[in-house]
């Protein structure tokens, strides 16, 4: 199986193109290092450079910033990759800088360095998404810090899972089927809100609210939601509703807007577990770009999900590459 290439750290560079896995940022001025996993000693665990700076002005500026120029793409054949400015990361590393989300990547990181690998990759593809339709979509500064954090800690539930038996034939997680399936989880006692989730989205909202908690509900919202379109069955436009309000998100439009945010995380999701080497699938082969795109369009599209989205996140990746109608209606902006 080859080795996947993840953000791990970033060293010190002159201005100029910084690769960081298959996407690359585009740099104008020298960049200090950058650490995207945390450190382990508990001194650096909860230090972050950003804690002095006035994180408003921060936002602020960065916010005129997400003007920015158009993603563009570089490289021949398999090595063609997409270009985006520097502004979205400086956001990707924002969240990454907060006590909390620090705190537990290092616990992800020691004791499940899979799933904190593939977080890594799930929320640079969000993050990466939101910073491509923030015209269109209204996505402000503010929101993809946000999206960043839930990224962060969306799986962070699987700590608290049963280390059972991890697979079947079929590489389906069939211990966590099982819990979804036998358990009726709910925000509140109300026993009208029988609203089940996948049970490791709500086991990571329980663990952040338990320990270093997260008291912002949009990112919650986030992490709950995650695998709306993935549940068994699909959870309905309703109870996802009844979730975020029972979260505490009372206001229309921050409903509206974390509906939005949720697509980008969801689907940055499903295209990291789908193109990356996960643990119940070993022995398999990587799938090729034409797999990919079939099963995203047989268990995700068809779903509910949003194809622009989809095949946007597909455009990152492998540029190019897919001749469909519909990837051509929805390839990145350049």
């Amino acid at each position: 199986m080859p080795e996947r290439v993840s953000w791990v750290r970033i060293p010190p560079s002159p201005p100029g193109l910084i690769r960081c896995g298959i996407l690359s940022i585009e740099s104008t001025t020298a960049m200090p290092e950058l650490l995207i996993h945390p450190e382990e000693s508990e001194e650096s665990k909860f230090h972050s450079p950003l804690e002095e700076r006035d994180k408003s002005d921060s936002l602020r500026q960065l916010e005129q910033q997400l003007g920015g120029s158009s993603p563009r793409v570089e490289g021949e054949g398999d090595e063609r990759h997409m270009v985006l400015p520097r502004e979205p990361y400086t956001l990707y590393e924002h969240a990454l800088h907060r006590p909390e989300t620090r705190f537990h990547l290092a616990d992800l990181k020691k004791l499940d360095p899979e799933t904190h690998e593939h977080t890594m990759g799930v929320t640079q593809n969000a993050v990466a998404l939101a910073w491509i339709n923030r015209h269109l979509e209204g996505i402000t500064a503010e929101d993809i810090k946000i999206l960043a954090q839930a990224g962060f800690l969306h799986d962070i539930g699987k700590l608290d899972l049963p280390k059972l038996q991890q697979n079947d034939k079929k590489g389906n997680l069939t211990d966590e089927m099982v819990l979804a399936h036998q358990v009726k989880r709910r925000f509140k006692s109300d026993e009208r809100k029988k609203v089940k989730l996948h049970s490791h989205p709500l086991l990571s909202v329980r663990r952040l609210q338990r320990e270093h908690p997260v008291d912002d509900p949009r990112i919650l919202a986030l992490v709950a939601l995650h695998h709306q379109l993935q549940e068994y069955p699909t959870l309905s436009s309703s109870d996802a509703e009844s979730v975020m309000v029972d979260l505490g998100i009372h206001s229309k439009e921050d409903r509206k807007k974390i509906r939005i945010l949720q697509q980008f995380l969801e689907a940055g999701d499903k295209f990291d577990a789908m193109d990356n080497y996960r643990p119940y699938r070993e022995g398999e082969e990587p799938p090729t770009p034409k797999e990919i795109e079939d099963d995203i369009k047989k268990n995700f599209i068809k779903r509910g999900a949003n194809p622009k989205f989809a095949y946007q996140i597909m455009d990152l990746y492998y540029p190019d590459r897919y001749q469909t109608p519909e990837y051509q209606d929805n390839t990145v902006p350049r």
